[in-house]
């Protein structure tokens, strides 16, 4: 594929590194992750990735756009709309990837201006499910992190999420959706302190909230990112 315009060739012959040249410039893969979740028009985007900069979303959208990644797409009553092409989706488990290898990185909350959005708490849930773990329960819950809310639901190891609340945008159509179960606990917190590590010990804390604490082992059973080793970072030196 030739390069689009406006992405840097680093003059090397790999496979990595055309993916950088890619996606590896600010904001790309976080307009990936936001289409993941489901097509979004130009306001959509720049309402969930409101720090970027309008002339560097539009850029970062012409760039995606060249390289095949993304299209744009009628939507009902809507105007157009961003999508990921086939090749776009591509990118997908490497995006869970690196989610799950960020939320083991985050550790406590420190940057006020550093908001929750309703694609990333699902694109946070996405990686950190665990099918074989959750096994054939059906379970279903209501995650809150500031005032963002997503809806959980599991069954026979499938996975259906639902962004709810004021803000939240319309769901795409979900194939397959397992059926909706009793709402087993509402959960609150920061992502990574719902999804990372010892959960019991971040209730103890005061660092995650449930409505019903019996059900945060069926929680942390579906939902459970690896915290990093205290044999990998010692003083914050590896």
């Amino acid at each position: 594929m030739p390069r689009s315009a406006g992405t840097r060739s680093l003059g090397q012959r790999s496979g990595l590194a055309r993916a950088v040249e890619l996606v590896g410039e600010r904001w790309a893969l976080l307009v990936v992750r936001e289409l993941l979740v489901g097509p979004r028009r130009y306001t959509d985007l720049k309402r969930g990735l409101a720090k970027a900069p309008t002339n560097i979303l539009s850029d970062r959208l012409v760039q995606l756009q060249e390289a095949g990644l993304v299209r744009r797409v009628p939507v009902a009553r809507s105007g157009l709309a961003y999508e990921l092409t086939d090749r776009g989706r591509a990118l997908e488990d490497a995006v869970l990837a690196l989610e799950r290898f960020g939320l083991a990185e985050l550790g406590a909350p420190g940057d006020e201006d550093a908001v929750v959005t309703h694609d990333g708490l699902i694109t946070s849930l996405r990686a950190a499910f665990r099918p074989g773990a959750a096994g054939s329960s059906a379970v279903r819950f209501l995650v809150r992190s500031g005032e963002v809310a997503v809806e959980a639901s599991v069954a026979d190891g499938t996975l259906d999420l639902v962004a709810v609340g004021n803000q939240a945008l319309p769901a795409p159509l979900r194939v397959g959706a397992p059926a909706a179960a009793e709402r087993s606990a509402v959960l609150e917190g920061d992502p990574a302190a719902l999804l990372v590590g010892d959960r019991a010990a971040a209730l103890a804390a005061g660092r995650i909230r449930i409505d019903d604490p019996a059900a945060l082992a069926a929680f942390a059973a579906c939902f459970a990112v690896d915290a990093v080793g205290a044999g990998d970072v010692v003083d914050g030196v590896a």
